[in-house]
């Protein structure tokens, strides 16, 4: 099984600022959102908390089918997240760091 040009899976823990305590409730809607927005034929993507906001990071290049797809954003909020916003930096590993 060829895995080389695969991008990397992130443990979703790292979705979430150091010290916030983990449910899986919790765990379970980052997964559900970055599902979704895989299946809009972005594969390098991350979703970060910030209590009740949703904060998409996406290479830069991909923003415009974020912005273009609102069916998407009604999909992501209804897991839970009161705002939902598109991080204007970009994809960035380690951001919370």
């Amino acid at each position: 099984m060829k895995i080389w040009n695969k991008p990397s899976n992130s443990c979703l823990a790292t979705s979430f600022r150091y010290h916030t305590i983990l449910t899986q409730e919790g765990l379970k809607k980052v997964e559900l959102s970055e599902e979704i927005i895989k299946k809009m034929g972005i594969e390098k993507v991350r979703v970060r908390v910030h209590g009740d906001v949703a904060r998409i990071e996406v290479p830069k290049e991909d923003f415009s089918l974020i912005l273009k797809n609102e069916e998407i954003l009604n999909e992501i909020k209804e897991l839970g997240f009161k705002f939902i916003t598109l991080d204007l930096m970009g994809l960035k590993s380690g951001s919370f760091d």
